[in-house]
């Protein structure tokens, strides 16, 4: 079995969030596999909410046939914690120990979230934030 590239567990994932219709109606396609350069909240949350990924790092077994990432889930509001929070919520009820596989791309994945998220206000995009760690296994 060969390594699950991370460009490839980033695709998989956004792609499989942004096919659900319980997230296309929360976010539509504001899903990003990594913080967008331009802190500016008055541009950055401008259309709602939106999900960031920010990985960290991982660890690949001796023999290859799975590799772990560790990874942040970003959510972000403009609104509200509380709209940061149902968004999160509902991502965790689509990926939370799942499989995940999108046709078209040659890579499986296990998700978990192993650490239960923090929340705040980010001064920089000027909205609220939730975030969890996650773990993903590429299989």
């Amino acid at each position: 079995m060969s390594v699950v590239k991370s460009v490839k567990t980033r695709h998989v994932l956004r792609e499989f969030i942004l096919r659900s219709p319980e997230m296309s109606a929360l976010v539509g396609e504001r899903v990003f596999s990594s913080h967008l350069s331009d802190a500016d909240g008055g541009t950055v949350l401008k259309g709602g909410p939106l999900i960031v990924f920010n990985f960290d790092g991982g660890d690949l077994r001796w023999h290859g046939a799975v590799q772990v990432q560790f990874m942040h889930i970003y959510v972000y509001s403009k609104n509200s914690l509380i709209e940061a929070a149902k968004v999160y919520d509902a991502l965790c009820e689509l990926i939370q120990h799942e499989r995940i596989a999108v046709e078209g791309i040659d890579a499986t994945l296990v998700t978990r979230e192993n650490e239960r998220p923090i929340d705040g206000y980010n001064k920089h995009v000027e909205g609220w934030f939730v975030r969890g760690r996650w773990i993903i296994e590429g299989l």
